[in-house]
């Protein structure tokens, strides 16, 4: 059903074109619904355009209701538990203050009435501040302001709530969106392990009680995953050898836009735009048609997203700035990818040839490294940090040794398995060596890059720098939010790759078609295009080989 395939699309393009649009109406204090809502109907009718031009997966029609079904029940459950954090303790607070102020003052900053608290002397006494947890103040004396400490894009989407139906609308709005989000997660993994295994990973995933937290409360992380998912299912189909090269242009470019758009929701999502570099310094060596427009989109839609990020939420930049640098620094070294995978040809033969071992087992040690932490390493921070507070706070309410340097993130790996559980870890690394293999395979070979390469790639680095520093306080339940966006989807499209296989044994492997709806043809050729079917060779490499077939499909 193309349908299934298409609403998480067209839901992350509409998120994503709703907040471009609603910057500069946030900055001349036109966020109104008589002004808005006629910007939002536009942004509709973008978002059902561009996603009409992705195409659908072949498959059963009971695993496309089911899927649906799921994620409706996800939302539903999300909906009917929603939390109320309206007190500025933790990020939801925050947000649904913003979302709440936004909607009712049209704009984000908060004006202070400076004479009501005694004049601009007493603003300037020392100790004295209008500031808050997760709001800065902004200007001296009369022009001093409060402004938020997030980006602006998830206000922007949750006053829609308000506008509908008061807090309790606001509330509830972070439960629709994690049915888009299961929706598009639903889709990619429709791509890659085939519909009737989607609708169990889609299950996995809703029922994981970060992805039901971050759903039952106002935070960013729904939103994330909604664009992310929406943007690798996008790119898997942009890298597809049956479609024509003007549809694979088209969808390289949307893929790039929404990429670079989850930037506008969480800033951390930089880091996925970075890892996005050696995917296109690959497709640019295989003179794929892919190539340009995804960098184009991603390039465009990132650098808004930091404009963006300047303009409405510099203190905060400020107050991250030691995440940020590193990550400005990716850039830089992942930009030169292409003059490497130009030149892999003239690396030493014997390196070149061992280049699947090699990745294989780089993978598999970084997991090792990883897992180990706990036993021969313990991370700290400054003890001057604001968070070293709260955790010498937690520790000394628990009995344990103060001691509030400690980030805990040595124990990330640890916090995964407490939600997927330790058999699914080993199946998904399972699948990510293999899938390391085969990839080294093919750029030893000068083969064709598989469809699987850029989730793959972004999923499992990404997963790796976060497990590696998360960057949040260690109290949980909440800090497990920060496995929502790419970590927890990741490891369970791993292991349902890996289950796939694992029960259809040895018997031959047929993957299923990603672009085979009847009624679409993206480069307006129709034709062979429309029925399109990929058979795998079978099963390589002993009874797991055929999880790298697997996740191709």
């Amino acid at each position: 059903m193309s349908l299934v395939d298409r609403a998480g699309v067209g839901a992350a393009a509409w998120v994503v074109t709703s907040a471009v649009f609603s910057v500069p109406l946030i900055a001349w204090g036109l966020w109104r619904p008589s002004v808005a809502l006629p910007v939002l109907l536009v942004a509709a009718a973008v978002a059902v355009r561009v996603a009409r031009t992705v195409p659908g997966v072949a498959g059963p029609r009971w695993a496309a209701l089911s899927l649906v079904l799921v994620a409706v029940a996800g939302g539903v459950w999300a909906g009917a538990t929603h939390a109320e954090h309206v007190v500025l303790r933790r990020d939801a607070g925050t947000y649904a203050l913003s979302a709440q102020h936004l909607a009712t003052a049209h704009r984000l900053g908060v004006d202070v009435d400076v004479p009501a608290l005694g004049g601009a002397a007493v603003l300037a006494t020392a100790g004295v501040t209008v500031a808050s947890p997760g709001f800065y103040a902004r200007g001296t004396g009369a022009q001093t302001r409060v402004v938020p400490q997030f980006l602006p894009a998830t206000p922007v989407l949750l006053s829609l709530g308000w506008w509908a139906g008061g807090w309790t609308g606001l509330l509830l709005a972070p439960a629709v969106v994690l049915t888009l989000a299961l929706l598009a997660f639903g889709a990619l993994a429709r791509r890659l392990v085939g519909p009737a295994w989607a609708v169990a990973a889609t299950a996995a995933l809703a029922l994981t009680q970060p992805v039901l937290h971050a759903g039952r409360a106002t935070y960013s992380e729904p939103f994330a995953l909604l664009v992310g998912c929406a943007a690798a299912s996008v790119l898997v189909a942009a890298t597809s050898p049956s479609l024509g090269d003007r549809a694979l242009r088209r969808l390289g470019l949307l893929a790039g836009l929404l990429a670079g758009g989850v930037a506008l929701v969480r800033i951390d999502a930089l880091r996925e735009s970075a890892l996005l570099l050696p995917v296109v310094a690959l497709l640019a060596a295989r003179r794929s048609p892919t190539a340009r427009p995804l960098l184009a989109g991603l390039g465009l839609a990132t650098a808004y997203a930091f404009a963006t990020a300047l303009l409405a939420s510099r203190p905060y930049l400020g107050a991250v700035a030691g995440s940020l640098l590193p990550l400005v620094a990716a850039v830089v070294v992942l930009a030169g990818g292409p003059a490497v995978a130009l030149r892999v040809r003239r690396w030493p033969r014997a390196l070149v040839a061992r280049l699947p071992l090699v990745l294989a087992v780089a993978t598999l040690l970084g997991f090792a490294v990883l897992a180990s932490r706990p036993l021969w390493l313990v991370v700290r921070q400054s003890a001057a940090d604001p968070g070293a507070r709260v955790v010498a706070g937690l520790q000394l309410a628990q009995g344990l040794a103060v001691n509030g340097g400690r980030t805990y993130d040595e124990a990330t790996v640890g916090w995964t398995a407490w939600w997927v559980g330790v058999p699914a870890l080993l199946l998904a690394l399972a699948a990510a060596v293999l899938l390391a293999h085969r990839l080294g395979v093919a750029l030893r070979d000068g083969a064709a890059l598989p469809a699987w390469l850029a989730p793959a790639l972004v999923g499992v680095a990404s997963t790796a720098l976060t497990l590696y520093r998360p960057g949040i306080t260690p109290d949980h339940p909440w800090a497990d939010r920060r496995l929502v966006p790419v970590v927890l989807p990741t490891v369970l499209l791993l292991a349902a790759a890996a289950v796939r296989h694992l029960t259809a044994r040895a018997a031959p492997f047929t993957a299923p078609s990603p672009h085979s709806a009847p009624d679409s043809a993206p480069d307006g050729t129709g034709g062979p295009h429309r029925a399109a079917r990929v058979r795998s060779r079978g099963p390589v490499g002993g009874p797991l080989g055929g999880v790298v077939a697997g996740v191709v499909g």
